[in-house]
């Protein structure tokens, strides 16, 4: 269970992020509620400058929901080109506007429940409106909030919803106003995904977050100090160390594991598509110790893998179940409550919302099985989406069905590593990052499109690596 913070250091951390800055403000460029529904609803899976440099010309043009219901989807669309996802966010603002027209005599509604009720507004862009617009005390759950909440141990949660419900109960009364924006910048700029400046931060002795980073010699040496405080013992026997001991006769000298290995240590999700259950057993023997993470997809499921499964499980090893589940969401839960019980350790299923929201409810509160949503297999690359009639790039696609495992509070997505640094750059540590397609350099490719060496797919932000088939 995560640590949680005490309500005394959360009013300390409030007060801290008060202090530096009395009264933030949204980074969004906008002029009145409408403009801020818009902008908020382009800056999904993008930034804020991004969006601005965009809509500082859109809004000069297009400043009422009658001026941007007249535009259509083709213009609007060559104002924000630049902003990832633009035609679906077209189509999604054209057809707002002219719900504000006919639904809310072309006001924007100052209720959370009617805001959700508008193209492409969810409860994350109906809070931001709440908040900025009409001064209601909401928590707008992004990926920094979603971050900062469970590094800190202020209001851990698996999805953004229960971070979001979390705050509202940790956050005092008097810091709710803008507790939202306080934990936003704090994200962006100090608590950031892939690097924290901790030496910057202004909450660091009381956030519980355990791998804290101090980037110069100074902050460096007081974090050393701090762990040396913990355990004095270790220092004064490394002090002792004069020389190398010679192992006795007979005995073999363990080798120092190489830079590869260790960048791939607990990283390898091990393949077992194999026909039958023994031969499968065969490659995890051969394999040995070294192997901490088995996957088992259809070609082993029918034959006795869930079998195996278990007593991969029992036996202390991870199971991938790469099962791919697609189906109406309440099937998808009902199958996920029956995953559980196998004792799996990740769990593939389609990047739909639907598919997704039944996946995190049949999760429930287990601790141990992760939801990784499908994105685009590696079997696939752009001409083949042009194929199947999907017009959009490849990589935006990507990046839009990530966005809906985020939105949906899945761990992660299963991604080429061509995508993965476009993932790691919008959603920082809150989606693990699973890549097949994985390739020695000179191997053959097989079905595989979108292949990548080990080296380079670490090297792009992967977590995981799907190795062996």
């Amino acid at each position: 269970m995560p640590r949680k913070m005490t309500r005394a250091n959360a009013r300390e951390l409030f007060r801290r992020l008060s202090e530096k800055d009395p009264a933030p403000q949204t980074e969004l460029y906008f002029k009145d509620p409408f403009n801020l529904v818009v902008a908020v609803a382009l800056s999904a899976q993008a930034t804020d400058e991004g969006v601005n440099k965009a809509t500082r010309v859109l809004f000069e043009i297009a400043d009422t929901p009658q001026k941007m219901a007249a535009l259509g989807e083709r213009t609007l669309g060559d104002y924000i080109k630049t902003i990832g996802l633009w035609r679906n966010k077209a189509k999604n603002v054209i057809a707002l506007s002219q719900m504000i027209i006919d639904d809310y005599d072309g006001a924007v509604p100052q209720n959370r429940d009617e805001l959700e009720k508008l193209p492409g507004v969810g409860r994350k862009t109906a809070n931001v409106v709440m908040n900025v617009a009409f001064g209601a005390p909401t928590i707008a759950v992004d990926t920094h909030i979603f971050r900062v909440s469970n590094r800190t141990g202020l209001a851990p949660g698996k999805n953004p919803l229960q971070v979001e419900l979390a705050l509202e109960k940790a956050v005092p009364q008097e810091f709710l106003q803008h507790a939202h924006h306080w934990l936003i910048l704090h994200g962006r700029y100090v608590c950031k995904a892939r690097t924290p400046d901790c030496a910057a931060c202004a909450i660091d002795d009381i956030c519980l977050y355990k791998d804290k980073v101090f980037k110069n010699a100074e902050d460096g040496q007081k974090k050393s100090k701090r762990k040396l405080a913990a355990a004095p013992k270790l220092r004064a026997a490394s002090k002792k160390k004069t020389a190398k001991k010679k192992p006795a006769a007979g005995k073999k000298t363990m080798k120092k594991p190489t830079p590869a290995k260790k960048a791939t240590e607990g990283r390898l999700m091990i393949a077992l598509d194999a026909p039958t259950v023994e031969a499968a057993q065969g490659a995890i023997d051969a394999i040995g110790p070294a192997g901490s993470i088995y996957k088992i997809g259809y070609q082993l499921m029918p034959v006795g893998g869930l079998q195996l499964a278990e007593r991969l499980s029992a036996a202390g090893k991870k199971v991938f179940l790469d099962f791919k589940f697609h189906d109406i969401g309440a099937t998808v839960e009902r199958g996920v409550k029956s995953v559980c019980k196998l004792g799996g350790d990740f769990l593939t299923v389609h990047a739909e919302p639907d598919v997704l929201k039944g996946a995190v409810e049949g999760r429930g509160d287990d601790p141990r099985l992760k939801i990784l949503a499908v994105t685009v297999l590696t079997s696939l690359d752009q001409a083949s989406l042009t194929r199947m009639g999907v017009d959009m790039a490849l990589e935006d696609l990507v990046l839009k069905r990530a966005g809906f495992a985020a939105e949906a509070g899945a761990d992660g997505v299963v991604a080429s590593a061509r995508e993965a640094a476009a993932i790691k750059a919008r959603f920082g540590d809150a989606l693990k990052i699973v890549t097949p397609g994985v390739r020695p350099a000179g191997a053959h490719a097989n079905d595989q499109k979108r292949v990548v060496t080990p080296a380079e797919a670490i090297a792009a932000g992967a977590d995981y690596l799907v190795v062996g088939r």
